[in-house]
């Protein structure tokens, strides 16, 4: 486990074959997908910097490690949905 504040404590696990890890903040949920911009969002809604925000399938999601502090989380991904989204 880390001890570095705004990141979640995500279990010290090998990521599966096949897949890789991304931090991110959840936007939105839905039964069928999240909804992530990438990183660690510290900035408020109204920044000016842009983010990137990508829906991820849940069926391409391995697992999910969220930080009950906030909205922020570690999701295992599938390569190949990384690959197609551009992550």
């Amino acid at each position: 486990m880390n001890d570095i504040p705004n990141v979640p404590n995500v279990p010290d696990v090998p990521v599966p074959d096949g897949y890789i890890s991304v931090a991110c903040t959840i936007k939105h949920e839905t039964p069928r997908a999240l909804l992530i911009t990438l990183g660690y969002e510290v900035e408020p809604e109204d920044s000016e910097n842009p983010t990137d925000t990508v829906w991820i399938p849940t069926s391409q999601i391995h697992s999910i490690h969220r930080d009950d502090r906030d909205d922020t989380a570690t999701i295992y991904i599938s390569k190949w949905i990384a690959d197609k989204k551009g992550l």
